[in-house]
């Protein structure tokens, strides 16, 4: 098979398209740019990166709840033990 580049373009003569039709002769496919692909990476990439930052701040205020100075929130008395029970 011969390898060399060949351009199929309206500048060259039709026998010539013909005769590299014929010989099963291609040009270079055409370049494709893959844009949707692309697209959806990127809103892919925005929604972890938001699911993320949220889990944060959620994590964040959590954390900031229970461990303000002078928070309402308990979790009970702590149980009393005897000391005859600690061994």
């Amino acid at each position: 098979m011969l390898l060399l580049p060949l351009v199929l373009d309206s500048a060259l003569p039709a026998c010539a398209v013909e005769t590299a039709a014929r010989l099963g002769l291609r040009g270079a496919p055409p370049k494709k740019s893959g844009s949707t692909l692309k697209i959806v990476l990127i809103v892919i990439a925005v929604v972890v990166v938001l699911g993320v930052a949220g889990v944060a701040i959620l994590g964040y205020a959590g954390y900031r709840a229970l461990h303000t100075a002078g928070n309402s929130f308990s979790m009970g008395k702590a149980p009393t033990f005897p000391m005859r029970t600690w061994g």
